[in-house]
């Protein structure tokens, strides 16, 4: 099942705590470690926004660039999975069902459920946050990555904002918000609830612990 997904961790390379917890959560998901590339985060100061919107490109450019196989498991270093069994048997359900989707969610959070896909509990969404842990076909990478790199750029535009209206701006803009667009022309799906979650932790780009619930 594993061999044909590439997995690819964003991940923060001083952020030791999270690669022990990340290695954790994918030995106990029979995830061999020497298969998972962690992909160092570009930090941008200021934009955190910006540097996960490029890191997610370049992370998908690699796998296109270096890699042949169908799917592409992207994560965040803060993805957990609560019932390992179950992320198993529907990991397998669903790229079984690849035919019916561009992009997988395994996390989601204020998903919008459009259609059932026949496949209880899978159904097609649109308005879904978070890019924590998600699965993308391959022949779908490249509008992604382009989704990605226009956030970017529209988010470089915003460094001369004061900080009260950046903070602002950055809440509207952030990659899990410009991909929503996608989300009503392409095949988003997820299951409900959600396979993944993001685990509470320190957040370089909030300066403080986080947890979403979701």
């Amino acid at each position: 099942m594993y061999s044909q997904l590439a997995i690819k961790i964003i991940h923060m390379p001083q952020r030791t705590d999270r690669r022990t917890q990340c290695d954790a959560e994918l030995a106990a998901l029979d995830i061999d470690l020497a298969q998972v590339d962690y992909f160092p985060a570009k930090r941008v100061d200021g934009l955190g926004a910006m540097g996960c919107a490029l890191s997610h490109a370049m992370a998908l450019t690699r796998f296109l660039f270096e890699d042949e196989r169908p799917f592409i498991l992207m994560l965040e270093d803060d993805f957990a999975v609560g019932n390992k069994a179950g992320f198993r048997a529907n990991l397998q359900g669903l790229l079984r069902l690849h035919a019916q989707w561009d992009v997988f969610l395994l996390a989601h959070n204020k998903a919008v459920p459009i259609g059932s896909m026949g496949q209880s509990p899978v159904v097609r969404v649109i308005g879904a946050q978070t890019t924590s842990a998600y699965i993308v076909q391959r022949s779908f990478a490249p509008r992604l990555i382009r989704c990605f790199l226009e956030c970017a750029e529209q988010l470089r535009q915003l460094r001369h904002l004061p900080p009260p209206l950046l903070r602002a701006a950055l809440h509207h803009m952030a990659p899990d918000m410009a991909w929503k667009a996608l989300q009503t022309e392409a095949r988003f799906l997820a299951t409900r609830p959600a396979l993944s979650v993001q685990r509470a932790s320190f957040s370089d780009i909030e300066g403080k612990v986080v947890d979403y619930g979701v």
